[in-house]
């Protein structure tokens, strides 16, 4: 019998590696990996500080990082500076994984920053052996057509993102029972998620839902705490600019918490047989229209049915199987 041979895999992730929400989807993929003994995978955070004398002092640890772990393979986790760090470690087999914001505009940015951004996403896919794009929106966008290049969407936790009642989650919250709440994930970036058209919405659904609460997170609430405010929520409410393969619509669904977004990335696909869920144009009548409806109607969706293929541990399979290629 022939001993196991292993394969030393860097990640290049961008973010913090201790900060609760940064990159959580990112280090559960990392985590749904460990079952392969023949792996052995190393992540390295690039940190959230863009500055060039940050970065500098990021790439000369990458190099001692790298020159130590002598990893087989380099998978960026991200387009953007996460990719041109990937470039720069050189003579290696590069994935590169697409997400969203790094190859589309991001409203609320510096113009020049999201220019040079998607500048360095595009050139940096002409030196990698294999491409990941979230959504087929996204793959549209590489510029470079001779590289393998393959859809997968980011995995749920499907243990963590489970279905609970909605009293039991209100009451661990310390809200109200009686109030029905939109849940709303403004992230970092509130103008690039649409927070006006939400507020907009939610104003003028509370013409005749006067009680109507709006809850908005910011990014900085613990991955492990999301399923309550899910399971405690009547709706989730998306409004994004762009997207790539939004997780919060994913998480939601695995929830079965009925959904209400605009046409952006791949939630049309996603939300596809959901019922208690519905897409519609940008525009804040329309959007409120639909909102009334799942509010009144109070039940919940069968969004888990639908993306149990989404499991992450399903997911991880499509990696280990690029990773034997290429390793």
């Amino acid at each position: 019998m022939h001993p196991i041979k292993t394969r030393r895999i860097l990640w290049l992730v961008p973010g913090e590696e201790n900060h609760p929400s940064s990159m959580c989807f990112v280090k559960r993929q990392l985590t749904s990996l460990e079952q392969w003994p023949e792996l052995q995978i190393e992540a390295f955070f690039l940190g959230k500080n863009p500055s060039l004398l940050n970065l500098s002092r990021r790439y000369t640890t990458l190099k001692s990082f790298t020159k130590r772990f002598a990893p087989h393979l380099v998978h960026a986790q991200y387009g953007s500076v996460t990719a041109a760090f990937g470039v720069a470690t050189l003579k290696r087999p590069l994935v590169i994984s697409y997400r969203g914001s790094d190859l589309n505009p991001s409203p609320g940015d510096n113009w020049a920053k999201n220019l040079f951004g998607n500048f360095l996403s595009q050139v940096s896919a002409y030196r990698a052996s294999y491409v990941i794009c979230v959504s087929e929106q996204l793959q549209r966008r590489v510029w470079r057509r001779n590289v393998p290049i393959e859809i997968i969407p980011s995995g749920v936790d499907l243990r963590l993102f489970s279905p609970m009642s909605r009293e039991q989650a209100r009451g661990e919250l310390g809200w109200d029972q009686n109030d029905p709440v939109v849940f709303f994930y403004a992230g970092s970036n509130p103008i690039g998620k649409g927070l006006d058209l939400a507020n907009a919405t939610v104003n003028f659904v509370r013409q005749k839902m006067p009680n109507l609460k709006l809850q908005i997170l910011d990014g900085s609430v613990p991955s492990h705490l999301m399923p309550l405010y899910y399971n405690a929520s009547d709706c989730l409410l998306m409004t994004s600019e762009h997207e790539g393969s939004p997780n919060v619509v994913k998480e939601a669904m695995s929830c079965n918490l009925p959904i209400i977004a605009v046409d952006v990335g791949d939630v049309r696909e996603r939300l596809n047989g959901v019922l208690c869920s519905a897409i519609t144009q940008r525009d804040s009548l329309m959007l409120g229209a639909e909102l009334t409806k799942i509010i009144r109607l109070n039940r919940r969706s069968n969004g888990r049915d639908a993306i149990e293929k989404l499991d992450q541990r399903i997911l991880a399979q499509q990696l280990v199987s690029i990773y034997q290629k290429l390793a």
